[in-house]
């Protein structure tokens, strides 16, 4: 993670629809994402979308029906323990490992569901009596795009990467596999 780039944000002197940078990044440290910045432009953001209010619409959506799979039956276990919800992140890592700002406040929210394993790397619930393969719960990763802003804080649309479900995986260390 040490080799992205910073996170730049706008002093408070902008000069024209420029910005002038300060580095910033502790509050996406280990983090691929982050929903809380100490500083983040929503002025400018905000003066920019009511211009093109209807161009970018289709990106800011209510979130309240999306309902998880796995919610709908709760007679279900898990193999791998895992904790959903819906994020709003103002900055995040783009698939090209670039951090960028996202339009996210007010009345323009992108909200994404997430699903994150609680214990990374943990074991497979109910596979402890299986000998001969070993399990691990692993995070799974979809794209999404997202509304973001340039260098400038004109807005385009970027990819990246969310965590998306905790799923089990196992290596079969023996061909005799059995139960005991």
């Amino acid at each position: 993670m040490d080799d992205r780039k910073s996170l730049t944000f706008p002093d408070s002197s902008e000069i024209g629809g420029d910005f002038l940078y300060e580095t910033v990044v502790p509050n996406c440290q280990n983090h691929t994402y982050c929903e809380h910045l100490d500083r983040y432009p929503k002025e400018l953001f905000s003066k920019i979308l009511k211009s093109r209010e209807k161009e970018f619409s289709r990106y800011f959506q209510s979130m309240a029906v999306i309902e998880p799979i796995m919610s709908r039956n709760q007679d279900t276990s898990c193999i791998c323990a895992s904790r959903k919800s819906i994020i709003y992140p103002k900055a995040a890592y783009n698939i090209k490992n670039n951090l960028k700002f996202i339009y996210n406040f007010d009345g323009y929210k992108q909200g994404v569901s997430v699903e994150v394993c609680v214990i990374k790397n943990q074991m497979c619930k109910f596979y402890e009596k299986v000998r001969k393969l070993k399990t691990r719960c692993r995070q799974k990763f979809v794209e999404k795009l997202l509304l973001t802003a340039d260098e400038n804080g004109r807005p385009y649309a970027d990819r990246y990467r969310f965590p998306s479900a905790c799923v089990c995986s196992y290596k079969i260390i023996s061909s005799n596999v059995f139960f005991t």
